[in-house]
């Protein structure tokens, strides 16, 4: 499995960055992109320079409606008479959709293949979803900013799975924390058992990225536009730059 950062704030070497998130999750021979930036453009020019395909894309799931993760849903369109968009509930996009797309709203827990899962939060103040990759004795947890608590939806979902998170990645919305509380929250999650790697992306923030970094470098993975996490069946984890 690999998964790439599509769009995310920190640019990589000949990319766009922007205030927004997307990752395209490459199974071989089928893929899923978990949101779509902030807009169509970014969006289609990292994808086109990356050298991805559209061809075997089988879903997008949306973690969560805000702009800065439904923006380049107009590419997605364009293929959506085979591609079906995912979206948590309750949801307003849907409407926007219904007669365009195939949407599936996703009440709770729905399986987009036998190993791939999105686990809703429905009573989140904004309902999110994130995505959930079972690799035999470990999962991938993949999330858009983490609204309903980053620690919580992590602890969910160990709980839900009773296996250890191999791979962490994606917004966990802490840009706002001071240095204190960053430190205080790199040093829960680094102690948290059954949480072995974290790329922390996008909302997350500068300041907690770098105390997780000096926390727990054995654990940190710094992802920006263009990084590349390759996994192998054993669980084996390579990261890169594509650029």
């Amino acid at each position: 499995m690999r998964l790439t950062v599509v769009v995310d704030n920190e640019p990589g070497p000949g990319l766009l960055s922007e205030w927004g998130l997307s990752i395209y999750v490459d199974f071989g021979d089928r893929a899923i992109i978990f949101d779509t930036g902030a807009s169509e453009e970014i969006f289609k020019y990292n994808f086109r320079n990356l050298g991805l395909s559209m061809d075997k894309v089988i879903a997008c799931v949306i973690s969560h409606e805000h702009g800065d993760h439904t923006g380049g849903l107009g590419a997605i369109v364009e293929y959506c008479h085979r591609i079906p968009i995912y979206l948590p509930s309750p949801s307003r996009l849907a409407q926007e959709l219904i007669g365009l797309c195939k949407v599936y709203i996703n009440p709770d827990v729905t399986d987009i293949l036998s190993n791939v899962h999105i686990i809703n939060f429905p009573r989140s103040f904004i309902p999110e979803q994130c995505m959930v990759i079972e690799l035999g004795d470990s999962v991938v947890m993949i999330t858009g900013c983490s609204h309903p608590g980053i620690e919580h939806m992590v602890r969910q979902v160990m709980g839900m799975y009773k296996k250890p998170i191999l791979l962490l990645i994606g917004g966990f919305h802490l840009y706002a924390l001071s240095m204190r509380d960053a430190a205080y929250m790199a040093e829960k999650f680094c102690r948290m058992h059954g949480l072995l790697k974290i790329c922390p992306l996008h909302c997350t923030g500068k300041t907690f990225q770098q105390a997780l970094r000096a926390t727990c470098p054995e654990k940190y993975v710094h992802g920006h536009s263009g990084t590349v996490i390759d996994i192998d069946e054993s669980g084996t984890m390579t990261y890169r730059s594509l650029m």
